[in-house]
């Protein structure tokens, strides 16, 4: 039996509902991947969880080797809408973040945003340990995701609702993933080195930048 798509319906409107807020952090994630590349060099760059594609689509350059992979088939059917554009193209794959279908030591930098809260704590940690194994020592980790804030603001009410409206499981992981240090914590848990850490939405949102060690 095929596993149910819990993104079949947030799919078709997730561009005009969820993307804007997500403007600033893609904006960044690309600045920073530019800013981190030489120019005329090649490099292998996996998203996890790419979901529609927008921010592959921005990531997409000459020289580059991207590969988005998502789970989703509805999401990764949008994605693969936008796979050519104007600055280059990406390879949209179907495959599960806690079983990358690809040899160890592969990529120069692997992206991850806004997915990581979402999961159980031991697939959580199985992503984790899979992004890591396939990134090559050195690679640039850039996560996105929550936060831990003090007290309560409009920004944070917000993204509260917007996660208990994605349903009891969602919420509880998510609950737990601030509980337990949010995305900093994760990726310092992980051995990855911290670099430098962006904040958005009212500092509920973190864009980290981190290293894999060299072996």
């Amino acid at each position: 039996m095929s596993r149910k798509d819990a993104y079949k319906l947030a799919a078709p409107v997730y561009d005009w509902t969820i993307e804007p807020f997500l403007a600033p952090i893609r904006k960044k994630t690309a600045a920073l991947l530019a800013a981190i590349t030489e120019p005329g060099d090649e490099m292998r760059l996996l998203e996890v969880a790419c979901g529609t594609g927008s921010q592959a689509r921005r990531l997409a350059r000459p020289g580059r080797r991207l590969v988005a992979l998502d789970r989703s088939v509805a999401m990764l059917s949008r994605a693969g809408e936008k796979r050519a554009g104007p600055d280059g193209a990406f390879h949209p794959v179907a495959g599960d973040g806690a079983a990358l279908p690809f040899a160890a030591d592969q990529f120069d930098a692997v992206v991850v945003q806004l997915a990581l809260h979402e999961m159980p704590g031991p697939v959580r940690a199985a992503v984790m340990t899979e992004m890591i194994r396939v990134a090559r020592g050195g690679a640039a980790i850039l996560a996105a995701d929550f936060v831990p804030t003090a007290g309560v603001t409009a920004s944070n009410l917000l993204l509260t609702a917007v996660e208990f409206a994605a349903g009891r499981s969602h919420f509880r992981n998510g609950r737990l993933f601030l509980k337990e240090g949010g995305i900093e914590a994760l990726l310092a848990g992980f051995g990855l080195k911290i670099m430098e850490r962006w904040l958005f939405f009212g500092g509920n949102i973190g864009l980290v930048l981190a290293r894999k060690p060299q072996p």
